[in-house]
């Protein structure tokens, strides 16, 4: 499965700024598909969302879920998720 998961670099903490480190993505995955320059191995990524959960920037973003897929999702399902 192809990870549809992105790092946006503007966001980042660890491209913004040089003095500060975050892994909280890293320390999350549970595949370890967050590399050292902190970009995803699609290879490996379930985009299970743990990483994006955990990132203080909201830096990480789903390129098939956006907040318009999940609201039309959840109108066209109303009372799935209770």
């Amino acid at each position: 499965m192809a990870a549809s998961l992105q790092i946006n670099r503007d966001l980042c903490i660890n491209s913004n700024y040089q003095k500060m480190h975050c892994d909280l993505c890293r320390q999350s995955c549970p595949l370890q598909c967050i590399r050292e320059d902190f970009t995803i191995d699609e290879s490996l990524c379930n985009d299970c969302g743990l990483c994006q959960s955990n990132c203080p920037m909201e830096a990480i973003f789903s390129t098939t879920y956006t907040g318009q897929s999940v609201e039309k999702w959840l109108e066209d399902n109303p009372g799935s998720i209770s």
